[in-house]
C-alpha cells in the first residue's frame, strides 16, 4: 500500500525542506514524492538536507500546478491544523493507515502538505476527501513541515507493517480495515474526474439560473463537499454526467 502513496509538497519556499522530507520519508518506506511549483529546485541545500535519500530526490516529480498533481489521484488527503468554515471531514494521522487500507486495492492516494507559512489554501483543501490534523500543544503546536510528514510517514509504516507481519503470520486484519469499499464493482473516479463534474454542475447551476452570478453564496462548496465526502467511482460519475447533460439539453429545449 505504501507504493501507492504520494507526498505532495505544494509550492515549498526552502529547498532544504524538501531535502528534509525526502529523508523522512525514506526512513519510512515512502518513495512518491511530488513538488508543485517550488520555489527553488533542484538545489544543492536539497541534497545536503536529504542525507541518504538522495534517490527520493532524484525521481521526484516536479509539476506547475496542483491539479496538474491530482489528474490521475482517487484519494486527496490535505493536511491542516485549522479547521475552516468548510472542511472536510477531520482525521489524525492514526486514523489514516486504516482509512487508506479500506480503499478499493489500487487505489492512488495523494497526502498534501501545503506553504512553511501560510500551509493549504481553503480552494486547496476543498479539493481533499478528508483532512489530516496532527494533535499538538495548545500552547505551541507549531510542527515544522518536516516534522508534519514525519509524524504522518510514521504512522502509515506502523500500520501497514503490522498489517504485513500478522498476514504472514495467518492472522486477520484488524476489523476496521474492512470496508465495502475493497469490494466495490468500480474503482473510484480519479480527481480530474470527480473536478470535470463539478464544472458541469457548476455550469448549469449558473445556466439554470439556480445560482446567480453576483451572489452563489456557499452552493457550490458544499456541493463539492458533497461529492467529495461520497466517494464516486467511475461509472456513478458517468451517470452522473448524462443525466445532467440530459436535463440541461431538455430545458434549453423547453425554453426555461
Amino acid at each position: 500500500m505504501l507504493e501507492k502513496i504520494s507526498i505532495v509538497m505544494v509550492e515549498p519556499q526552502h529547498p532544504g525542506n524538501i531535502g528534509s522530507v525526502a529523508r523522512a520519508m525514506k526512513t519510512m518506506d515512502l518513495k512518491n514524492l511530488v513538488l508543485v511549483a517550488p520555489r527553488r529546485y533542484p538545489d544543492p541545500q536539497a541534497l545536503w538536507r536529504s542525507a541518504n535519500a538522495t534517490d527520493i530526490l532524484e525521481e521526484a516529480v516536479v509539476l506547475e500546478t496542483l491539479e496538474e498533481a491530482l489528474s490521475e489521484i482517487q484519494f486527496v488527503v490535505g493536511t491542516s491544523a485549522r479547521v475552516r468554515q468548510l472542511s472536510p471531514k477531520i482525521l489524525e494521522p492514526r486514523s489514516l493507515g486504516p482509512k487508506l487500507a479500506a480503499l478499493n486495492p489500487g487505489s492512488s492516494t495523494a497526502i498534501l502538505f501545503g506553504r512553511e507559512d501560510s500551509g493549504l489554501t481553503n480552494e486547496e483543501l476543498q479539493k481533499c476527501h478528508v483532512q489530516l490534523q496532527i494533535p499538538a500543544s495548545e500552547e505551541y503546536g507549531v510542527l515544522n513541515l518536516a516534522m508534519a510528514v514525519q509524524i504522518v510517514a510514521y504512522e502509515l509504516f506502523v500500520f501497514f507493517k503490522t498489517n504485513a507481519d500478522e498476514a504472514r503470520e495467518n492472522k486477520s486484519l484488524p476489523s476496521n480495515s474492512a470496508s465495502e469499499e475493497r469490494f466495490w464493482d468500480r474503482p473510484r473516479a480519479s480527481q480530474d474526474k470527480i473536478e470535470a463534474l463539478i464544472a458541469q454542475i457548476e455550469r448549469s447551476l449558473y445556466t439554470s439560473g439556480y445560482l446567480s452570478e453576483n451572489n452563489p453564496g456557499l452552493v457550490l462548496q458544499r456541493i463539492r463537499r458533497m461529492l467529495m465526502r461520497n466517494s464516486l467511482d467511475h461509472t456513478e460519475v458517468q451517470i452522473l454526467h448524462g443525466f445532467i447533460k440530459k436535463l440541461t439539453n431538455s430545458n434549453d429545449a423547453s425554453g426555461k
